[in-house]
């Protein structure tokens, strides 16, 4: 099912709501005590508006054309992506601890919640959704030819 052009309009609010992942990727305070509200509320309050927006994406795919270069934003996203996911998943995903010991170090013993556990996975889960889209929908490049040439 596609959008008619009635509501052509829904791409454009999808790519607007994706811009605020790389503001949760950021996410974080001074864990005073181990207060981990920062991501929880990027978590829990934040990422759906995302994930509604890369749903409104999905369902725009036949009008994104038009809007393709709404996505470009997101190279920001990727780069905030390679600098701060990897020390979550090796900190809170893989070790088990939490999100204010991965930021921050210390914190040995606080309480890790599930959705400590969950964070990278899912934020890795959108990032390369995000790429996918914006891979999927910009114009056809001749990347063989792009490669020759920097080779060459």
């Amino acid at each position: 099912m596609c959008l008619n052009k009635k509501n052509f309009n829904f791409i454009t609010l999808g790519w607007i709501l994706t811009y605020i992942f790389p503001f949760i990727l950021i996410a974080h305070g001074t864990c005073n005590q181990g207060d981990d509200t920062p991501w929880f509320f990027a978590f829990f309050y934040l990422t759906p508006f995302v994930i509604l927006g890369l749903f409104l994406i999905f369902l725009s795919k036949e009008q994104i054309y038009n809007k393709r270069y709404l996505g470009l934003f997101h190279v920001i996203s990727i780069i905030i992506g390679f600098l701060t996911l990897p020390q979550y998943w090796i900190k809170t995903t893989w070790l088990n601890n939490s999100l204010c010991s991965a930021m921050w170090g210390g914190f040995e013993g606080e309480n890790v919640l599930w959705w400590h556990i969950a964070w990278s996975p899912v934020m890795t889960i959108i990032l390369i959704i995000i790429v996918y889209f914006n891979f999927k929908y910009l114009p056809k490049f001749n990347f063989k030819k792009i490669i020759l040439t920097i080779i060459l």
